[in-house]
């Protein structure tokens, strides 16, 4: 079971995003680049397959308890938090055209509350030389 942040950091939580990994563009990249890499397919008028059943729960409980892990565990960066508006506070993004179809959203949700379902069009992630 996933800890929430003040369980694992006690006191101190740093910020996610301030420590950057550094691509080399040959053995290390950014998650978009690797997004591309993998030949994702998805036709633009499918319905979507990616539901998130209570996006209060994202921007409220979420953000406090585990500092919302799928923006970090989704190898395809599907799931952002963003300021739309200044003031207005983040909302939950989603970028199902990245999905790659590995259901690690689905799996590691803490709230269970991200339900993955097969797309239909049969596209998803096309790998080469494997």
């Amino acid at each position: 079971r996933m800890r929430k942040v003040e369980q694992y950091y006690d006191s101190h939580v740093p910020d996610a995003f301030a420590i950057k990994t550094k691509e080399d563009k040959e053995l290390t990249f950014s998650k978009l680049t690797d997004v591309y890499y993998s030949g994702t397919i998805h036709e633009e008028n499918q319905p979507v397959h990616l539901h998130v059943l209570d996006t209060n729960i994202c921007v409220d409980r979420c953000t406090k308890e585990y500092g919302n892990p799928c923006q970090h565990f989704c190898p395809a960066n599907v799931y952002e938090m963003v300021e739309e508006k200044p003031g207005e506070g983040k909302k939950l993004r989603i970028n199902a055209s990245n999905c790659v179809h590995c259901k690690t959203c689905d799996i590691m949700d803490p709230y269970e509350i991200i339900n993955w379902v097969t797309p239909e069009g049969g596209g998803g992630p096309n790998y080469k030389n494997l």
